[in-house]
């Protein structure tokens, strides 16, 4: 968990105030028990160093189809413009 984390990085190291600001959108991929599973699986598969259930959470987090791609863009470029029209 987080209180393992060792490290950290923020807005203000890698571009300080007031020269640029950062932007973050969060946005749905899978349902959640799917991503809840893949998860799990993933963590199951690392610990036991069998890596069959590598590719769970790049299914769960970055869906391959472009018209989710290019959706989620779409979405991202809207709320942009509406953050910065305010």
């Amino acid at each position: 968990g987080y209180d393992q984390t060792v490290g950290f990085l923020s807005d203000s190291i890698l571009c300080p105030p007031p020269h640029c600001f950062s932007i973050v959108q969060e946005f749905g991929t899978r349902p959640g028990i799917a991503v809840a599973a893949s998860m799990i699986l993933e963590n199951k598969g690392f610990n036991s160093k069998e890596g069959k259930y590598n590719h769970l959470t790049s299914w769960a987090f970055y869906p391959q189809r472009l018209s989710w791609r290019r959706k989620t863009l779409r979405g991202g470029m809207d709320m942009l413009n509406a953050a910065l029209g305010f």
